[in-house]
């Protein structure tokens, strides 16, 4: 993906540009690079992106990240041993509840 491909993204309405696939591109340093002349753009690194590498991508300026055939064991999967999975990304983030999101309101409302 160009800076052109990603200012055009941005002048058609993007909130956010998918940068893909990151890792080949030239990971981390790759979006370095387009920060510095389009630091008005909010771009999500995707493809190649790992539990390895995804500091590196935050530091660089990503605004989010895409991560999802990096995160699958694919041979795992294919011996159905799903455990494996929950096991191995114990370590990550959950997304938070629902309730914890809520914006209270001046009357309690919400």
């Amino acid at each position: 993906m160009t800076p052109t491909e990603i200012l055009t993204a941005w002048n058609a309405g993007a909130d956010m540009v998918k940068v893909f696939p990151a890792a080949q591109l030239g990971g981390p340093e790759y979006l370095k690079a387009l920060r510095g002349p389009l630091p008005q753009i909010l771009l999500v690194p995707t493809g190649g992106v790992n539990l390895q590498n995804a500091g590196a991508f935050i530091k660089a300026g990503a605004a989010a990240l895409g991560a999802g055939g990096e995160l699958v064991d694919k041979k795992a999967v294919k011996e159905k041993k799903f455990q494996y999975h929950h096991r191995k990304h114990a370590g990550l983030p959950s997304r938070p509840s629902r309730e914890s999101q809520r914006v209270k309101i001046k009357d309690g409302s919400m």
